[in-house]
């Protein structure tokens, strides 16, 4: 998994320990915890495709 993640740019690799398929039901604290600590430092490229 690692080096997929070298595919992308500004990709970020969380290991979870016991995470399965769900991460979001698995660990419900800190799967969102660990989503908007990486989008809050990953750049917008495109501010008009956001809407």
């Amino acid at each position: 998994m690692s080096q997929d993640a070298g595919l992308f740019p500004h990709a970020r690799l969380v290991v979870r320990p016991g995470a399965g398929h769900a991460p979001w039901l698995d660990d419900p604290e800190r799967f969102p915890a660990a989503t908007t600590a990486f989008l809050a430092t990953t750049p917008v490229r495109n501010r008009r495709n956001l809407v």
